[in-house]
């Protein structure tokens, strides 16, 4: 893959290249810039498979210079500083990063990614938005499958199943899909907004609870499903429902 790095800090692209030329021998890299209008200019000609991109630089930063090369068909793999709310939002996104410094491990995999699959103009958009809005319930997150991704608006999944290792999403209109993350994987990326897990099997969206009937144990959802509440589950949930 013809690769290309873009960072504004040097010494963080010269150690990248170190770990790239180390751990991920399939890779070319055809050039190094460290201003993004130099960059884009490249881009255009050289017309890379896969670009590791910084997201904080001081001319342009990634979704300008991304705005600019809608369409260009290259993987992005972006490169950014711990951040609580970056985090979240490449999660949201379902798009590939490295918290620097970059672990070799974590480069190996996500070029190991990258080669196995395009990222979408959705899952840029996701990004962006949840990046300049990090307070705010995201409108849609990407979800996972075996041949892609499914742009879902979270308050519309009822509740989440988990399904060996793979998870069944039940949506307000009546849809299932079917993701390629555990369910633990799908908690972490929807605790925060709303969803509790009452069970081992089942992930639930609060706002989707038609009843809880504290005696038998179980809720029942919008869409007329009963799910059972763990014993040692239940009364975790009833003190995060009298929070709500």
């Amino acid at each position: 893959m013809r690769t290309i790095l873009i960072d504004d800090e040097i010494p963080c692209m010269a150690s990248l290249q170190i770990q790239l030329m180390e751990n991920c021998p399939e890779l070319t890299i055809i050039g190094v810039y460290n201003e993004a209008s130099t960059a884009l200019r490249a881009i255009q000609t050289l017309k890379p498979d896969l670009v590791f991109l910084d997201i904080e630089m001081p001319e342009m930063n990634a979704f300008q210079l991304l705005d600019l090369l809608k369409n260009a068909g290259f993987m992005v793999i972006f490169t950014t500083a711990y951040n609580q709310f970056a985090v979240k939002a490449f999660r949201y996104s379902a798009i590939d990063y490295l918290l620097k410094p970059i672990d070799d491990d974590e480069l190996i995999s996500a070029v190991a990614k990258a080669k196995q699959q395009k990222t979408q103009e959705m899952q840029w958009e996701i990004l962006e938005s949840h990046w300049h809005h990090p307070h705010k319930t995201p409108d849609k997150i990407a979800l996972s499958f075996q041949d892609g991704y499914i742009f879902v608006n979270p308050q519309e999944i009822i509740y989440c199943e988990a399904d060996s290792n793979y998870t069944k999403c039940h949506l307000q209109n009546g849809q299932t899909t079917l993701s390629s993350k555990t369910l633990k994987e799908v908690e972490d990326l929807l605790h925060n907004l709303g969803f509790f897990r009452i069970h081992k099997q089942y992930l639930i969206n609060v706002n989707q609870v038609k009843k809880f009937n504290k005696v038998g144990s179980y809720v029942v959802m919008n869409n007329g499903i009963d799910l059972t509440i763990a014993r040692n589950r239940k009364d975790d949930f009833q003190n995060y429902i009298l929070k709500i």
